[in-house]
């Protein structure tokens, strides 16, 4: 039986006196896809304490609080450190906290981590934006295009154990100071190992940020709330 070990990063995110609380729905959407794996998430400071999370104790949770924040980057960086070095898997899924689910994902992405002709890619995502795919006509898994040379939208990165391993002591992956440009430096990181990035089609996720806790949401012209690619809850 392949084993799957899940990370979620998670942060606060409040405008005025109005918390965004999408891990709520992120959390609900992963167990109602079908997972059954206990999720690890990693949390930036103050996220209990806000109650940016559902009660642990009604799902299969861990939350691992950072002492001090980390940021988009470097807690995602944490989160797959952690779990590479404490949860013995076949596949490592990354996810951030503003996803939610295909009702069926989990079938479709397990049917992929038990293909043999993934066990080579950099990773699969089941999040598909509308820039990654080269071919609009293309149903199922497909290899990524990079948009203007980047990988865009690393909500949910699935990774094979050696495909993981190879990010977590990559050269440009343990250089990166930004606090952000995960999406970007990971799907680099892959193309210089020359290992294939794969997308579904349809998107089995949806992005249902509307608030970045980087502030992209103010910037002009960004699509930063982006939207799964002919994604459907059903």
């Amino acid at each position: 039986m392949t084993k799957l070990a899940i990370g979620m990063t998670c942060a606060p995110r409040q405008v005025g006196d109005y918390q965004y609380k999408y891990a709520h729905r992120a959390i609900a959407s992963l167990y109602t896809a079908g997972f059954t794996e206990q999720l690890h998430v990693f949390a930036e400071p103050g996220t209990l304490a806000g109650g940016y999370l559902p009660d642990p104790a009604k799902h299969d949770v861990v939350v691992h609080e950072n002492k001090d924040r980390l940021w988009c980057f470097g807690n995602w960086k944490h989160g797959l450190n952690w779990l590479l070095a404490n949860v013995d898997a076949d596949w490592y899924l990354l996810l951030q906290d503003d996803t939610i689910w295909k009702a069926n994902g989990q079938p479709l992405l397990t049917a992929a981590m038990t293909a043999g002709k993934f066990a080579n890619v950099g990773f699969l995502s089941p999040y598909t934006s509308k820039s990654m795919v080269g071919n609009m006509k293309a149903k199922g898994w497909a290899t990524a295009k990079f948009y203007r040379r980047a990988f865009w939208g690393a909500l949910a990165v699935c990774m094979p154990k050696q495909s993981a391993a190879a990010l977590a002591a990559f050269p440009r992956f343990n250089n990166h100071k930004h606090r952000r440009k995960l999406d970007v430096v990971i799907g680099n990181c892959f193309r210089d190992m020359h290992k294939p990035v794969m997308v579904h089609v349809p998107s089995l996720c949806d992005h249902i940020g509307e608030w970045s806790t980087l502030g992209r949401h103010r910037l002009k012209n960004n699509q930063w709330a982006r939207r799964g690619f002919k994604f459907s809850n059903k």
